[in-house]
């Protein structure tokens, strides 16, 4: 019985003492909260700035928007700071939302946000562990839309460098400090993927700047992402390639009228087509020209001239050839018969000079000249096809390598590449 008894009493001293300790969890956390002011940083009475650490993990980036220069970010973004007031005697304290609103935590932004959105399903995704020396971790779940100013000259082969900068709205660098707390390693990029673009890497970088109103301390973290042209290139660039060659073709038709109609065919097709290309494709409006720009120009310019050459090649059709002659080859064909003798002497009075030049003589010149500028015609014909395959061999040299950056020129500038 006496066994028994002292058992029982043993049992009952645990549990007292367990939950004792359970409800001074909560009776320290009043306590300090009771003297306890969020208003004032850690380390204010020290006149010291408070070092706050920050990490990130990129979950997705869901939406890149080349037309409005948009980024969205899916992240989880972790700050680390100390308190010393919050020190307690647990290890890690996993503080409750209430207590949330009640402890000091850094003003922290994101310069260029456009629009947030923090997580609260099922629970708000935010968590705030409090470790037995008074440091405090705050884990956020954000959505961002951030702006992401962009070069579109080299575009559809650009490659865009996308900003996260991250600052104290109200406290210069005399109150906060910010650093990267793994350094390089500070932020990690998941398994992202998007239809266009291929996340080639990140960069962060710590620095200092000097506004008006003080010095801030600021953290940034850059994306470097590259666009596949993929679809540009089936939807617009060979398309472009095929007309260009088509129109260089018709110049060699034997039947001119059948070059001259595959020409203008092609001239109003080229012009539709592009109008119809830049209304469908998500092409941004900027003020420069782009490689895409550069291309459609090289497609106009190509089929215009061969149109032109059509053109000359019926202008210029030897006499000899049939009913489409050369214009001026009238002059040697006789003066068309006149209804009288004094009609007849009144255009040889108007034409003095006809009756000195041999008809024949003036039919070889005519006929020489004609067979002369056909020949050239040919040659400039050649010449212009010789001009695209060149012009072409230029552009695709210079444009999808121009921004191709390698894993070499990724570690050279301090990239972390993204597998």
């Amino acid at each position: 019985m006496k066994l028994f008894l002292g058992l029982f009493f043993i049992a009952s001293v645990s549990w007292s003492s367990a939950e004792e300790t359970n409800l001074s969890v909560l009776e320290r956390l009043e306590n300090v909260f009771k003297t306890y002011d969020f208003s004032v940083r850690p380390s204010y009475d020290l006149d010291v700035p408070d070092t706050v650490s920050v990490t990130a993990h990129i979950l997705s980036m869901p939406e890149i928007d080349s037309v409005k220069q948009e980024l969205v970010l899916n992240l989880y973004f972790r700050q680390a700071w100390k308190d010393p007031r919050l020190a307690t005697n647990d290890s890690v304290l996993l503080l409750p939302s209430e207590f949330w609103p009640k402890i000091w935590q850094p003003d922290t932004f994101f310069v260029n946000e456009l629009s947030a959105e923090e997580h609260v399903v099922t629970m708000p995704n935010t968590l705030i562990k409090i470790y037995k020396d008074g440091r405090v971790l705050k884990s956020v779940r954000y959505t961002l839309r951030v702006s992401c100013p962009m070069d579109f000259s080299y575009f559809p082969f650009d490659e865009q460098t996308c900003e996260l900068p991250i600052e104290s709205y109200g406290h210069t660098g005399k109150n906060i400090a910010y650093n990267w707390e793994k350094n390089i390693s500070s932020v990690s990029v998941g398994e992202v993927s998007h239809e266009e673009f291929k996340i080639l890497g990140s960069r962060l970088s710590q620095k200092t700047i000097y506004l008006s109103s003080g010095t801030y301390s600021t953290l940034k973290m850059e994306f470097l992402i590259r666009r596949a042209p993929g679809r540009y290139l089936t939807e617009f660039f060979y398309p472009c390639a095929f007309l260009a060659v088509v129109a260089l073709l018709s110049m060699f038709a034997f039947e001119a009228r059948i070059s001259v109609l595959i020409s203008v065919l092609l001239v109003g097709f080229t012009i539709l087509f592009l109008a119809i290309a830049s209304g469908t494709m998500e092409v941004p409006f900027v003020a420069y020209s782009t490689a895409l720009d550069t291309y459609s120009s090289i497609t106009n310019t190509f089929v215009f001239l061969a149109f032109l050459a059509n053109i000359l090649t019926i202008l210029l059709k030897r006499p000899d050839s049939g009913p489409e002659t050369f214009a001026l080859s009238n002059l040697t064909t006789g003066r068309a018969r006149l209804p009288n003798d004094d009609e007849a002497n009144l255009c040889s009075n108007s034409i003095p000079s006809r009756q000195h030049i041999p008809q024949n003589t003036l039919q070889t010149v005519i006929t020489g000249v004609g067979n002369l500028l056909s020949r050239v015609l040919v040659l400039i014909k050649f010449i212009l096809v010789l001009c695209y395959i060149l012009t072409n061999v230029i552009y695709w040299s210079t444009y999808p390598n121009k921004h191709s950056t390698g894993s070499d020129d990724l570690i050279l500038n301090n990239w972390q590449m993204v597998d």
